[in-house]
């Protein structure tokens, strides 16, 4: 009974060394929005380092404010990458659903909400850094309560 009491904190230890362990991303960064609200015209800018040839996936992170409410369900983003030396530049639309459709709060946490939308995936057939740019392509000119905005990329091969 001894030996087993011995092995049990062991095996503890080891399961939680080994269930902690991930790939970690490839690029991962968020930036402020400013605090008066997002303009039309204020384009976010997101550079990488020099990525090795292979598949990805692209997250796009936001934060809302709880204390500055997002007066829409949704928000639509603009997203354009551009890779160089594969001279390719990709632009895609991303609708970002913010609420429920009974009006509530989809998104993680209390005094702000994180959410994560898949962004898509693409391909780079040499090594190359990148430009990725997110603008939002609302009606309104300026955007309440969008905090942050964030970009994950993750090797996926």
């Amino acid at each position: 009974m001894m030996r087993k009491t011995r092995l049990f904190p062991l095996a503890v230890c080891i399961a939680t060394l080994f269930s902690g362990c991930g790939r970690p991303p490839a690029e991962c960064e968020y930036q402020p929005v400013s605090a008066d609200g997002w303009e039309l015209t204020d384009t976010l800018v997101f550079r990488t380092d020099t990525l090795p040839a292979g598949r990805y996936s692209l997250t796009l992170g936001l934060r809302t404010s709880a204390s500055i409410p997002y007066p829409y369900r949704s928000l639509t983003l603009l997203l354009q990458q551009t890779w160089k030396k594969t001279d390719t530049t990709r632009c895609d639309t991303v609708v970002c659903p913010l609420t429920t459709t009974t009006g509530d709060n989809s998104g993680k946490g209390i005094a702000f909400f994180q959410y994560e939308f898949p962004a898509g995936t693409f391909r780079l057939s040499q090594p190359a850094a990148g430009r990725l740019s997110v603008s939002h392509i609302m009606r309104r000119e300026v955007l309440p309560g969008i905090t942050d905005v964030g970009l994950r990329i993750d090797r996926i091969d």
